[in-house]
């Protein structure tokens, strides 16, 4: 709505037209009935507040006369007797069907190459003073993750109360758990919600038999908090005091920033997870009640989004779902699951002792890497509504400007962030070189050079890449007329694979990506994805991962006029019998819409261990082991992939 231009035209004869039938007409631009602004207008001005005196407003509602000021208002009589001035630039803004004024556009998404969008301050200037906590607060709205170091690690849950509640004012709010409860373990043996920390919070005795229990020795799956609650917990302190020896890095994913990006890719989709309501279900397992809650996996109010439920395990059964509706949802969910467990949306996270992770709940969901060693974690809830009245009462009492991370002071350059290897040494833009010919360069410029090449093959990195190449398969486009996408036949094949030989990881990682190559050059897809797994796979991979399309075409070659023996040419080598098995048990069966795969999350740890492997060590006569930039990092496998390995693939070998 333009003023000035609604001003032009505002005149006292013709700015009220109907007024007999009460309704208001301002210019060509807005329509309000005469009895919303009088319900709306409070002594002599226009405000927010609606009338208190609600029996006088059907009798009070037809309007005498109006005059135009030039300071923006007009001069609105009643029949009543009653006068009020309304304020245009109020009205622009509040009338009905006007657009909602945008809020939080500050907010700044984070993804696994952007550690430095979680800010990390100290923990004693967040919580030590009122400008302290509204800079986290701040902070907190404007990332969705903020990591506070040098925590008080003063074990046992009394202390770590006293600290915690600090920076809400002692807000922090009694769950199911507790005020602050415990999570410990041992892995590789299954970590447990400890019982003291339930005792201590006065918990009846029933609680002290009840265990949430976690695997150790498997990531745990992406969830926000309490999603079963109507109204979830707010944020989330977590507070690290033992981390684990090995592994168990905090794992956060942006759920405001894939759901955006689902919006993005695919609207219809967005759209299904924002209108179909979900039923969200907890029962402890030594109490009777549940808790319930009924909510979509996207909220939003007004077309803004404003929460992310995210939580398999707490997800209820789907009711409310039209049959017909069903496939789409499922469609949906897969999409974002997708892009949730993309490796390129995760970030991660080794929380030292001392650190405390403050999330946005409602916004970030979280997991954890399997861990080895003893590893404890205290955490702590607080309400939505408490995280928004605090803020609102210091951004009134002190406001102030400038940057929150300046007032608070940053610990970024201290951070125990795992920082993507690219960023562990010099970039590009620090490293320039004189020579043009390879054979002109000095031994000081290769030096330089070495780092940056080597980590574009480490093993994180590759995984990375991988995994991403993966999931890009995940459409419409890559169905090719079958009955599932590739990403899908991918998932099913090394499902399928991992069935019959749960041991064999490097049989079940082959079979997930196995048709990667379609996804860069179709026409020898198979060779594609041969040559890229090449370093890391034993000779018998290597021949299912080359052979595999041709192998396949038994099936269907005859169809089109072709020799479907042609593999045939291929039955002197060691690995055919193998080649056969894989493409007939499993690649060639791995249509089926109905068949329930296991998640990428699931096969993630076995990439990572496949791209950990020293490249060409299951081919000690390659001459390009100990010839590449690959050496440049330090890595020894087991003695048993060096020395066991190429000993097992020398002889055909039935699976």
């Amino acid at each position: 709505l333009d003023l000035e231009t609604m001003m032009a035209r505002v005149s006292a004869a013709a700015l009220f037209l109907g007024l007999a039938a009460r309704a208001v007409k301002l210019g060509d631009h807005v329509d309000v009935a005469s009895a919303w602004l009088r319900d709306h207008v409070i002594g002599e001005g226009l405000t927010s507040s609606a009338l208190r005196d609600i029996e006088s407003l059907g009798a009070s509602t037809e309007i005498a006369s109006v005059e135009a000021r030039a300071d923006a208002t007009v001069r609105v009589a009643w029949r009543d007797g009653a006068e009020h001035d309304v304020d245009l630039t109020w009205l622009a803004k509040n009338a009905p069907g006007a657009a909602l004024p945008r809020v939080d556009d500050d907010r700044v998404g984070f993804d696994a190459r952007t550690p430095e969008n979680v800010p990390r301050v100290a923990f004693e200037a967040a919580v030590g003073s009122e400008a302290g906590r509204l800079a986290t607060y701040r902070l907190l709205a404007k990332h969705g993750a903020v990591v506070l170091d040098g925590a008080p690690t003063e074990a046992g849950l009394a202390p770590q109360e006293r600290a915690l509640e600090r920076l809400y004012a002692g807000q922090l709010f009694d769950s199911d758990y507790g005020r602050v409860w415990l999570t410990q373990g041992v892995g590789p043996s299954n970590e447990i919600l400890d019982t003291v920390s339930i005792a201590h919070s006065n918990k009846s005795a029933s609680w002290l038999a009840s265990r949430v229990e976690y695997d150790a020795t498997r990531r745990l799956e992406f969830h926000t908090d309490s999603s079963f609650w109507p109204r979830p917990a707010g944020a989330i302190l977590f507070h690290m005091l033992r981390p684990a020896d090995s592994g168990g890095e905090t794992l956060l994913v942006d759920g405001f920033a894939v759901t955006e990006a689902l919006k993005r890719s695919d609207p219809e989709a967005y759209r299904v997870l924002a209108s179909q309501p979900v039923h969200w279900k907890y029962k402890p397992a030594a109490l009777e009640h549940f808790h319930r809650s009924v909510a979509p996996v996207i909220q939003l109010e007004h077309d803004r989004l404003v929460a992310f439920r995210w939580s398999n395990k707490d997800r209820d059964v789907l009711r409310d779902v039209a049959p017909e509706r069903v496939d789409e949802w499922y469609r949906a969910y897969k999409k974002l699951a997708a892009l949730i467990d993309a490796p390129s949306s995760r970030l991660k996270l080794r929380l030292g002792p001392g650190s405390v992770l403050l999330l946005d709940n409602w916004r970030v969901a979280h997991g954890r890497e399997p861990y080895v060693g003893e590893r404890s974690l205290y955490g702590a809830y607080v309400l939505r509504d408490t995280m928004d009245s605090k803020r609102r009462y210091l951004e009134w009492h002190i406001g102030g400007s400038g940057t929150d991370t300046d007032r608070l002071g940053s610990t970024n350059t201290t951070t125990t962030t795992q920082t993507p290897p690219s960023e562990e040494c010099a970039s590009d833009a620090e490293v320039s070189v004189s020579y043009t010919r390879l054979d002109e360069g000095t031994f000081e410029e290769f030096q330089a050079q070495a780092p940056l090449w080597a980590a574009l093959v480490d093993p994180d990195a590759v995984a990375d890449r991988a995994l991403e190449l993966l999931t890009s398969m995940d459409g419409d486009h890559t169905r090719w007329g079958f009955q599932v996408n590739a990403y899908e036949h991918a998932l099913q094949t090394a499902s399928l694979v991992y069935r019959d030989h749960p041991a064999d990881d490097e049989l079940v990682v082959v079979a997930l990506l196995h048709d990667l190559g379609e996804a860069l050059w179709p026409a020898n897809h198979g060779e594609v994805i041969a040559s890229m797994l090449r370093p890391y796979v034993s000779p018998r991979a290597d021949f299912i991962l080359r052979y595999h399309d041709l192998f396949q075409g038994y099936h269907f070659n005859h169809h089109f006029g072709l020799d479907r023996n042609a593999r045939d040419a291929l039955k002197s080598s060691p690995y055919y019998d193998d080649c056969t098995a894989f493409t007939d048990a499993y690649d060639a069966v791995a249509f089926d819409p109905s068949f329930e795969s296991l998640p990428l999350s699931f096969f993630e740890p076995k990439v990572r261990a496949l791209f950990a492997r020293e490249p060409y060590a299951l081919d000690p006569t390659n001459p390009k082991r100990g010839a590449t930039c690959t050496d440049a990092r330090e890595t020894t496998p087991p003695d048993a992939i060096i020395d066991d390995q190429p000993a097992k693939y020398a002889q055909p070998r039935a699976m």
